[in-house]
């Protein structure tokens, strides 16, 4: 990831305040019932992504008006609804953005608050491979302790 004036005014609404976080879309809905006729509202919760599109301003509402989700982290491409899962390309091109899985990634499986996402953006100004190689690490990091985890399973039974 190349950071630039628009990855800094990303930044900027990341530590504002003005966003609460939220995970697996760029901004949640919630479905409600009106006069019988199930309708799709705005929640108010953003990922990490969505905060990107709202504070530079890039529509990510399909052609439906639906928001566009990214359901699965670590499965992009289109959710179960047909929806894109990532940022239109106009958010990715803007940003020079590449690692938007792995910010996914951050903000949904590992529920790194904005500010730790903030940092992590910031630390790429020196060096763009810090995403990847974050997310890999925590990534390692997790199989080894499910795995000792079942090991320690595995030898709980057989001590029995």
């Amino acid at each position: 990831m190349q950071f630039n004036d628009k990855t800094e005014i990303w930044v900027d609404a990341l530590r504002s305040g003005k966003y609460k976080q939220g995970t697996g879309q760029l901004q949640e809905e919630i479905l409600t019932t009106n006069a019988g006729e199930d309708e799709y509202l705005p929640a108010g919760k953003f990922c990490c992504l969505g905060v990107a599109c709202e504070a530079l301003n890039f529509n990510y509402a399909n052609s439906d008006g639906m928001i566009e989700s990214h359901e699965n982290a670590l499965a992009l491409g289109l959710d179960d609804y047909g929806y894109f899962s990532a940022p239109p390309d106009d958010v990715e091109e803007g940003l020079i953005l590449n690692d938007q899985d792995d910010l996914a990634v951050l903000n949904d499986t590992f529920h790194w608050s904005f500010e730790q996402i903030a940092d992590a953006l910031e630390e790429c100004k020196t060096d763009p491979a810090y995403l990847r190689k974050t997310v890999k690490r925590l990534m390692d990091e997790r199989r080894k302790q499910d795995k000792a985890n079942h090991s320690a399973l595995t030898m709980g039974k057989k001590a029995d």
